[in-house]
């Protein structure tokens, strides 16, 4: 049985950042949908609504950090549930030994010698109320007797039905949030790929026209850092890219030192390039978009460059192409 794959961003930007260059896109396109439609015919309407639409609908759609705070909230309430239902044998416990002195095989009856261990997990401090108060109905006459009343009796099985609720709705919640991030991811990646299209067009038709060609190169480096160039102490890590690419995205490595050096995707600043990159000798260039530098997904937003020589400083070029 296969088992599914995780959908990942195919963009490098922040979803916010991706959507806003899609309105911006999408805003370029209208004023350009002559030349695009007589481009691509399949363009015409309602290829310019639809891009829209699915803009509008993805922001509706609670984004990560909202499901994480909603889980929060979960959490809190089901924790506020557990303390009253700790609170609550507490209370009961004082009748208990009044009724019961020093009669610790009955004690245990209550769940004494269990509560320390149960009261922990919610699914086990559930179910450990709920014996609590089949015990108590159980000696409800001898309760009765020393001050504990019915109804705080029932207050055990109530308050345990409550942790059960608060606990279905957040695990509910657990399971919705993988559900809803993945959708989202997906509704996400159909519009860049919308916007990539619309920019590849753009370019292709505006080759000759500086200006609208200029609106279609989306997210780039800037002239004034590309190319990147720097040095790397013997052997250190220096970052060379912080984001702003995807799976695609082209760039030229070059080692213009004396050392031995290898480039690779990484999900820090400081972390170490492993050999699924790319080991460039002294001289040596390669161009390679960034799925070739290892496995590309939306937590590896920095390219690092690793000096493999311990004794001297290497020194790297790396371009972004077009």
């Amino acid at each position: 049985m296969t088992i599914p794959k995780k959908e990942i961003r195919k963009f490098g930007l922040s979803d916010a950042d991706m959507l806003e260059e899609a309105r911006l896109t999408h805003s370029y396109f209208e004023t350009d949908k002559v030349d695009m439609v007589a481009f691509d015919a399949t363009m015409d309407d309602p290829f310019a609504d639809d891009f829209l639409a699915e803009i509008d609908a993805v922001e509706e759609i609670p984004d990560d950090d909202i499901i994480i705070d909603e889980l929060t909230e979960s959490t809190r309430t089901v924790e506020e549930a557990m303390e009253a239902g700790r609170r609550a044998y507490q209370q009961l416990k004082y009748f208990i030994e009044n009724a019961f002195v020093n009669e610790q095989t009955i004690w245990n009856q209550f769940g004494y010698n269990d509560y320390e261990k149960k009261n922990r997990s919610q699914a086990s401090f559930i179910q450990f109320l709920f014996n609590a108060h089949k015990t108590s109905f159980k000696y409800a006459t001898e309760l009765n007797a020393v001050g504990c009343t019915n109804a705080r009796i029932a207050e055990i099985k109530t308050l345990a039905e409550e942790i059960q609720t608060f606990n279905i709705a957040q695990e509910s919640k657990k399971g919705t949030r993988p559900v809803g991030t993945e959708s989202r991811i997906k509704m996400l990646n159909s519009i860049w790929s919308t916007l990539s299209r619309i920019r590849r067009a753009g370019k292709l038709i505006y080759f000759d026209n500086f200006g609208k060609y200029q609106r279609y190169l989306g997210h780039r480096a800037s002239s004034s850092t590309n190319p990147v160039t720097g040095t790397v102490p013997a052997s250190s890590v220096v970052k060379v890219i912080s984001g702003g690419f995807v799976a695609e995205t082209p760039f030229n490595f070059k080692n213009t030192g004396d050392t031995t050096l290898r480039f690779g995707l990484c999900q820090t600043a400081t972390e170490i390039p492993d050999e699924s990159g790319i080991t460039l000798a002294p001289g040596e260039s390669q161009i390679k978009t960034v799925e070739m530098l290892g496995d590309y997904d939306e937590t590896h937003t920095f390219i690092n460059v690793l000096n493999l020589s311990s004794e001297a400083t290497g020194r790297y070029e790396v371009t972004y192409l077009e």
